[in-house]
């Protein structure tokens, strides 16, 4: 019960399709969060959803450059992964990094 795993393998997800659909539920509905910050429809709302949608795609980028040079293979997981970091780190101030 107590101390180390007996079988330690690589970690890997059970369902690679239901990660892929919450990243992009995910995704979705961040765009409304970021977006709809501004409580308005107007500019600074168009530049938090263009800046959300601008990091997570760099990020999802960033992320599978890193794991092919660590690991020697892409994967789902990481792009998922890579576009939710993405969203994240520019949540704080979507709407007034320019562009």
């Amino acid at each position: 019960l107590l101390g180390p795993r007996s079988e330690r393998g690589e970690d890997q997800a059970h369902n690679v399709a239901f990660v892929i659909l919450g990243g992009s539920l995910l995704w979705f509905g961040w765009s409304g969060f970021n977006g709809g910050s501004a409580l308005a429809a107007d500019g600074t709302a168009a530049l938090a959803l263009i800046n959300s949608y601008q990091a997570a795609a760099s990020c999802l980028v960033t992320w599978m450059l890193i794991e092919r040079i660590f690991r020697k293979r892409w994967s789902a997981i990481g792009a998922v992964t890579g576009a939710v970091v993405g969203l994240v780190i520019i949540t704080p101030a979507a709407g007034f990094v320019s562009t």
